[in-house]
């Protein structure tokens, strides 16, 4: 994978994640379940990687259309940066 999780706080993560999801619209599908994946990986099993699905489930967020997906956009960019020193390319992950 072309990113690398950067250092960063469980505390600090878990209130970013808290954050977006706050500002997650829907419910169905559980498009919440971001957040609960990046915490069970990152925080929970203390991974230093995320998986590739996941990567690329945060990449989507950070670059998406439509009113149900404008609020959380910014917080999956706050979430990016903070794991990876930037805003993942959805692109280059091809998703």
């Amino acid at each position: 994978m072309p990113y690398r999780i950067c250092r960063f706080t469980d505390a600090q993560l878990s209130e970013l994640l808290q954050q977006f999801r706050g500002s997650v619209f829907r419910t169905f599908p559980n498009d919440a379940g971001l957040a609960d994946e990046i915490e069970d990986q990152l925080v929970k099993r203390g991974k230093p990687e995320l998986t590739e699905k996941t990567q690329k489930k945060l990449a989507r967020w950070c670059r998406t259309n439509g009113p149900l997906y404008e609020q959380a956009m910014p917080v999956a960019q706050q979430i990016s940066r903070m794991l990876y020193g930037e805003v993942i390319d959805r692109e280059v992950l091809r998703t």
